[in-house]
C-alpha cells in the first residue's frame, strides 16, 4: 500500500477545554489542567470528540491517534463582564490575541465562525484601546495570520485574575483559533514584527502573574502526559515532583544574537542523539545543534543530517515522492527509544511517538528534516519530558516524564526546587558544525 503523508503541512497548535485553578494548598502556584483532543485540524479534533462520546460503551471502539495533531486549549474570560473564549496555549509565541466579532474570514467557506468564540470590546467596561502604538500583526508557519490593534483588559482564568493585561484584538484573521502565547517578552509582536515604527515590549501573562503577586517567580512547568491520555497540565510558579522521574537537570537558554532582546525563544543546546532498544544502544552523533522547545508544534524537526542518521539506523530513507515526502523505515519494536543528550544527561523518547502510518513491516517516521542547525522539539519529544521554563533565570530544567496522576507540588520561590545544573551546563555553544557520526552519549 502506498504511503500518503502530509507531515510537512501539519498544523502547529495544540487544543481542548481547560481550567486554571490555584493549586490546592500551595500558595503562589497557578495550575492549568487541560484536556486533549486528536485530529489533523482543530475542527476534526472537535468532531472526533463527538464521535468518541458516541462510541462510549462500544467494545469495538478504537481511537486511532496516529498521523494526528494534539490540541490543548484553555477557556478564558476576557473583559468586564467576562466573555468566554477558547485559546490555544503556545510556548512558542508571546501574545494573547483574540478575534473581534466580525473579524474572522474563512478562506474556503462563505458562512463560518471562529472556533474560539469572538470578543466584543464594546461589551467590556474595562476595555481600553491603545492608539499610541503600532498595530498588531502576526503570521504562523501554517500561513495563518492575524492583524488588528492593541488594547488592555481584565483577564480571568479559573481562580486567577490579572488586571489591565495587554492583548491584541484581531479585526482581520484567517485563523479560527485564538492564541495564548506564554513565551519571552522578546518574541512579542510589538517588538518582533517587521516595519514597526515604535517597537516596544510589554508585560505578558507570565510576567504579570509575578508583577501582581500571584506567583513568586516567572517560571512554569509543562506536563503533556502520556500519548492517548485525556489531560495534562501547566503549573505557573510551581513544580510537581510526582510528574518526573530521576534528576531534574538545568541547562541555560541560549541568547539570541543581534535582536532587540537577547531572550526570545526557549532554545537550548542539544549535545547528541542516539537510539536504544533490544538491549542495545547506539550513539548516532555528538555534534551539537540548537533545539527550540515548542509545545505549539506537534512534530519534531531535526537538521537533515541527524534525521537521515535516525532513518538509516532503522533501515530507512527519505521518500521524495510528492505524495509521501517523508522517511520510511522498518517498523521498530515497542521498546525502541530515540534519545536526546543535553550535556551530561539524556531524555529518552518513545520511537512510537514518531510513527504515524504503518503498512506491513514499513512505517512512516514523522521526523521532518530541516535546513540549517535549528531543531524544533515539539510535542512528540515533549510527551516524554517534564520541562520547567524559568524566565527569571533564563534556564530550562528537564527530566524524564513520569505518568503519575498523584501530585507533589512545590512553589518556586528561588531556583527551581530539586533541580541541579547539568554536568555540561557551562559548555559553550559556538555555532553550527559539520555533523559527524559516532561518539558516546550513554
Amino acid at each position: 500500500m502506498k504511503f500518503c503523508s502530509n507531515i510537512l503541512k501539519f498544523g502547529v497548535f495544540a487544543a481542548g477545554a481547560a481550567q486554571v485553578v490555584l493549586a490546592d494548598s500551595v500558595d503562589g502556584v497557578g495550575k492549568i489542567s487541560f484536556s486533549k483532543h486528536y485530529g489533523r485540524t482543530y475542527q476534526e479534533a472537535r468532531q472526533n470528540e463527538l464521535s468518541d462520546k458516541a462510541a462510549a460503551g462500544n467494545d469495538d471502539g478504537i481511537i486511532d491517534i496516529s498521523n494526528q495533531n494534539v490540541y490543548y486549549s484553555a477557556s478564558i474570560y476576557l473583559g468586564t463582564p467576562g466573555q468566554e473564549l477558547s485559546v490555544l496555549l503556545d510556548t512558542g509565541s508571546s501574545d494573547l490575541w483574540v478575534p473581534q466579532s466580525g473579524g474572522f474570514h474563512c478562506p474556503d467557506e462563505s458562512d463560518c465562525q471562529s472556533d474560539s468564540g469572538n470578543f466584543d470590546p464594546s461589551s467590556s467596561s474595562s476595555f481600553k484601546k491603545n492608539d499610541t502604538v503600532d498595530g498588531f500583526s502576526i503570521q504562523y508557519g501554517d500561513n495563518s495570520y492575524a492583524a488588528g490593534y492593541w488594547a488592555t483588559d481584565d483577564l480571568r482564568v479559573g481562580d486567577i485574575t490579572v488586571k489591565d493585561m495587554t492583548i491584541a484584538v484581531a479585526d482581520d484573521t484567517n485563523s479560527s483559533d485564538a492564541v495564548f502565547g506564554i513565551s519571552y517578552r522578546g518574541l512579542e509582536s510589538s517588538i518582533f514584527s517587521n516595519d514597526l515604527q515604535d517597537p516596544h515590549e510589554y508585560e505578558n501573562f507570565p510576567y504579570l502573574l509575578k508583577d501582581q503577586g500571584i506567583v513568586k517567580r516567572n517560571a512554569y512547568s509543562l506536563y503533556l502526559n502520556a500519548p492517548g491520555a485525556s489531560d495534562g497540565s501547566v503549573l505557573f510558579g510551581g513544580v510537581d515532583h510526582n510528574k518526573y522521574s530521576g534528576n531534574l537537570y538545568t541547562v541555560p537558554v541560549l541568547e539570541n544574537e543581534g535582536g532587540p532582546d537577547p531572550w526570545q525563544r526557549f532554545v537550548v543546546a542539544v549535545r547528541g542523539v542516539g537510539v536504544k532498544g533490544n538491549q542495545e544502544q547506539t550513539t548516532l552523533t555528538t555534534t551539537p545543534f540548537v533545539g527550540l522547545l515548542d509545545s505549539g508544534t506537534t512534530a519534531v524537526y531535526l537538521p537533515e543530517p541527524v534525521a537521515d542518521m535516525i532513518a538509516k539506523a532503522y533501515g530507512g530513507s527519505f521518500d521524495d515522492d510528492p505524495e509521501v515526502l517523508a522517511y520510511i523505515i522498518q517498523c521498530p519494536g515497542n521498546d525502541e527509544k530515540l534519545v536526546f543528550n543535553f550535556g551530561g544527561f539524556n531524555i529518552e523518547t518513545s520511537l512510537a511517538n514518531y510513527i504515524t502510518e504503518r503498512h506491513g513491516d514499513q512505517c512512516l517516521l514523522n521526523i521532518v528534516p530541516s535546513d540549517g542547525e535549528m531543531a524544533i522539539l515539539g510535542d512528540y519529544f515533549l510527551r516524554d519530558a517534564y520541562v520547567v521554563y524559568d524566565m527569571d533565570n533564563n534556564e530550562i530544567s528537564l527530566a524524564q516524564a513520569n505518568f503519575d496522576s498523584n501530585e507533589d507540588i512545590e512553589a518556586i520561590t528561588g531556583p527551581v526546587p530539586s533541580a541541579t545544573r547539568a554536568p555540561g551546563y557551562s559548555q559553550s555553544y559556538n555555532g553550527p558544525e559539520t555533523f559527524q557520526t559516532g561518539g558516546n552519549i550513554f
